[in-house]
């Protein structure tokens, strides 16, 4: 090989990693939820001389800040067990709660899956498919076995199937660094698992740090949907202005390290405004679709990772990662962006007989729930013109047991 060609080798395999380095940090500024976003901006900041901060103006009057205005306080297990509250798939709460209850100051499940099984006297199927609820919830990872478990969870998540081959059988590999062998055994080239190990480095192994059992952690959220004259009024949470002085160029563009942290400040805010516009254009679309959850409170409609992207024409693993960690403020309550998600189809609950039976279901005495002919003459009385088999017909289309179920059901939580 002669001086040249090795030469440009050399300088290719350095801009392939310094465009992989710029690849793996927007990936990261775009899955960072607003708290983690605050964090690193600070933090850089302080070593940056080019990025400067203005607080928000409505805040400057006050003796609070942007972020005290805004926060809410909540645990780990707060805010699993209000995803558990609005979740739309069937599931079993009594199973969710315990999973939630269970995990251990990581998030992760603190006993064997066979062992959940035992306690909860289930069948494994039965445990998996709740499990499987609970892991949907934000933060994206929880209620993982182990850490290795927990990055899986997130490249599901994020649709990165060769990324998630890779680290599932090659992990010993990887630890030895031995790319070219994984390559081999995947039929791919040295520089496709460079990428994929690129997207691995970019996932949060811990998750749930940010949370604690006993001392409460805040949720930051990016949007607030208002309603204005029957109208939704969508709008980015704004905590302040972050910029980078562009007046100082002119005078250090000769000066190789100012120069560097100047572009470095450059870049990092062209991420943050490519991941807030991107999100706020994921939340428009998103939030359009269910606007009659919010405006008239019917239930939310049917809507996929794979709507949205297809509605927007970007990729899938995209809208998985901005959603991610994301809250929305709506009737001064903070919700995960994810929970607008349906996978599946909803049956409709605004029939007027079943929002009935449903709302006297609910204010039943559990230790005595009426019979089906108790609520044919409750409804009755009501105006509804239908008979006993008709309560029984409607009462197993929304999945309720009779009675005496109900009852034992009660009596077995006690």
């Amino acid at each position: 090989m002669s001086n040249n060609q090795s030469i440009i080798q050399k300088q290719t395999i350095k801009q392939v990693q310094k465009i992989n380095h710029s690849y793996i940090n927007s990936l990261k500024i775009m899955s960072m939820s607003k708290e983690q976003l605050l964090a690193h901006l600070k933090n850089i900041m302080q070593e940056n001389p080019f990025i400067e901060y203005t607080p928000n103006i409505k805040t400057q009057n006050s003796s609070m800040s942007a972020l005290d205005l805004i926060h809410t306080e909540i645990t780990l297990q707060e805010d699993l067990l209000h995803q558990l509250h609005v979740c739309r798939e069937q599931h079993s709460t009594k199973i969710c709660t315990f999973i939630i209850e269970s995990l251990n100051d990581q998030g992760f499940l603190s006993y064997s899956i066979d062992d959940y099984c035992s306690i909860l006297n289930i069948s494994k199927d039965k445990f998996i498919y709740n499990l499987k609820i609970v892991q949907s919830f934000e933060p994206t990872g929880v209620a993982a076995e182990n850490v290795i478990d927990c990055l899986k969870l997130q490249l599901i998540a994020d649709n990165q199937s060769f990324p998630l081959e890779i680290l599932t059988n090659f992990q010993n590999e990887i630890l030895s660094g031995k790319l070219e062998l994984i390559a081999q055994k995947c039929g791919a080239t040295v520089e496709e698992i460079y990428d994929s190990l690129s997207i691995i480095k970019t996932l949060n192994p811990y998750p749930c740090s940010n949370y604690c059992k006993k001392e409460a952690s805040y949720v930051y959220p990016d949007i607030k949907i208002d309603i204005s004259d029957n109208n939704l009024v969508i709008s980015p949470i704004e905590y302040g202005e972050w910029k980078y002085n562009e007046d100082y160029y002119s005078s250090i563009k000769n000066h190789p390290r100012l120069k560097k942290y100047f572009e470095e400040a450059m870049i990092l805010l062209s991420d943050v405004e490519k991941r807030n516009a991107t999100l706020l254009l994921i939340s428009n679309e998103l939030i359009n679709i269910q606007k009659d959850y919010f405006l008239l409170g019917k239930p939310l409609k049917r809507c996929t990772l794979q709507d949205i992207s297809s509605k927007l024409g970007i990729h899938n693993s995209t809208v998985s990662r901005c959603i991610n960690n994301k809250y929305y403020e709506f009737e001064n309550r903070v919700y995960p962006l994810k929970s607008l998600f349906i996978s599946k189809k909803v049956k409709d609950l605004s029939d007027p007989l079943q929002n009935a039976i449903r709302k006297l279901i609910l204010k039943e005495n559990p230790s005595q729930p009426y019979s089906d002919y108790q609520l044919y003459i409750l409804l009755k009385k009501q105006g509804f013109n239908i008979s006993r088999r008709t309560i029984a017909k409607y009462r197993n289309i929304m999945k309720i047991e009779n009675s005496s179920k109900r009852k034992k059901e009660y009596l077995v939580d006690q």
